[in-house]
């Protein structure tokens, strides 16, 4: 019974302690509104290439699709977009022939 007690305090401490590890491994991400997407409707893609070329790491739709919000890391730096996961097709090709796939939209979610 002892033993049952100690093994699960144990396993349960190593899943809090790995709990403990992501949350600290995780950049700061700044999110500002884009200043050159035009349109009435918001489309992920084109939203996403639009910060691309204004210097961010990604962007999505936000408020229903009337918004454009532009990502980066926050602390400076800047660096690569990150990939998401998993996904098909070829990458978009952006108007400097950066070849580069979009960062989904915030919980991986898309429009």
């Amino acid at each position: 019974m002892k033993g049952k007690i100690t093994a699960t305090a144990s396993m349960f401490l190593l899943l809090l302690l790995l709990l403990l590890l992501t949350f600290g491994a995780e950049a700061d991400r700044c999110e500002t509104r884009s200043k050159g997407y035009k349109g009435t409707r918001c489309n992920n893609h084109n939203c996403w290439a639009v910060c691309i070329t204004e210097g961010n790491t990604g962007g999505f739709c936000k408020r229903m699709g009337t918004k454009c919000v532009c990502t980066r890391e926050c602390g400076g730096g800047g660096g690569a977009p990150k990939v998401p996961p998993g996904g098909g097709g070829d990458p978009p090709v952006l108007a400097g022939g950066s070849n580069v796939r979009p960062m989904l939209g915030r919980r991986g979610h898309h429009a």
